[in-house]
């Protein structure tokens, strides 16, 4: 014989079979939303595109002194960005100190980079396919700076919403 105390309503036991998978669900989206995740930053309020390392973006503008296109070729790498190509012509490279055409032509590794506020360059930074104009995201002071930055997956998400 089982004492009154011995038997559960059947609501309770249901609630307590669909609390423990909610429990599970709740505990694994708090994990998940502090997994770390990479993101190239644009300015103090503009875009924030989520990036893995080999991921490639272009800086493309117009050389101020020769007036010919150039396109930066940067692939993202663990802890920054590295510059593996220049596109423009003879004159612009030998300006840079590079010295000639084609892929890999260039290897430097950047944290981040500045456009300044009186860049005559129209700078357009490429990315997935989207296109965003630098001098339209400009701090204070009108510089653009385009950055790697690591945070939370909740952060970036926040972030992506906020903007």
């Amino acid at each position: 014989m089982t004492s009154r105390r011995d038997v559960k309503p059947k609501g309770i036991r249901r609630a307590k079979f669909l609390l423990y998978p909610l429990l599970c669900a709740g505990g694994f989206a708090s994990l998940f939303s502090l997994l770390p995740v990479q993101a190239l930053h644009v300015g103090e309020r503009g875009p924030l595109w989520r990036v893995s390392p080999g991921d490639t973006f272009t800086l493309r503008y117009t050389h101020s002194m020769y007036g010919v296109e150039v396109r930066e070729n940067f692939r993202i790498g663990p802890e920054g960005f590295t510059l593996y190509g220049v596109e423009t012509s003879a004159a612009a490279l030998e300006y840079f100190g590079i010295e000639g055409p084609g892929p890999n032509n260039v290897h430097r590794t950047l944290e981040s980079f500045t456009v300044p506020a009186g860049s005559v360059g129209n700078q357009e930074l490429r990315l997935n396919n989207c296109r965003v104009q630098l001098r339209e995201w400009g701090g204070e002071q009108g510089e653009t700076t385009v950055r790697l930055v690591r945070m939370s997956l909740l952060k970036y998400l926040m972030n992506v919403l906020r903007r």
